[in-house]
């Protein structure tokens, strides 16, 4: 198996951490097209870890909501987006709409 070192990537767990939660919407949006391009062009898997349920559904295939360390929900990103069973993730949904989305 070869390693992010071998391959010259820096480690991934601290590239990404944070990676769009403190920028501003159109870098923000600019970082999660990166790593859409990623996937398509290297078939790059990734877990993307994040509150903003439009920036989790642009970006992922599969969605599983947590709250406190327990999966409230999963589903394909269409499902959840479009019919969330739990109240948590409603929340989250409602409170996605208040962000402006540029991608």
């Amino acid at each position: 198996m070869t390693s992010y070192k071998e391959l010259g990537l820096v480690n991934t767990k601290e590239l990404f951490k944070k990676a769009v939660s403190a920028l501003d919407v159109s870098v923000g949006a600019q970082i999660l097209n990166l790593f859409r391009d990623l996937h398509d062009q290297l078939g790059l898997g990734m877990v993307f870890i994040g509150h903003n349920l439009n920036q989790v559904y642009y970006l992922c295939d599969r969605i599983a909501v947590m709250r406190d360390g327990r999966i409230l929900e999963q589903g394909t990103a269409e499902e959840i987006y479009t019919k969330p069973q739990h109240e948590y993730t409603k929340v989250l949904l409602k409170a996605g709409t208040n962000e402006h989305a540029a991608y």
